[in-house]
């Protein structure tokens, strides 16, 4: 039972260290970002993914 637990943190931990990592990669993106050259960071949030935006009513 114990080993089950462990194993399940285990997968949340890597899962957690890979979303802290698209976040600080993301992060740099944006601080990188000009006016003269604008970077798109989440084009879900940002309203640009065509896929979200089309299937939206």
């Amino acid at each position: 039972m114990l080993d089950a637990r462990i194993a399940e943190i285990d997968i949340a931990v890597t899962e957690l260290l890979a979303l802290r990592k698209t976040l600080t990669d993301t992060h740099q993106r944006a601080d990188d970002c000009t006016d003269d050259e604008p970077v798109t960071v989440c084009a879900i949030i940002e309203g640009t993914d065509p896929q979200v935006t089309a299937s939206t009513p």
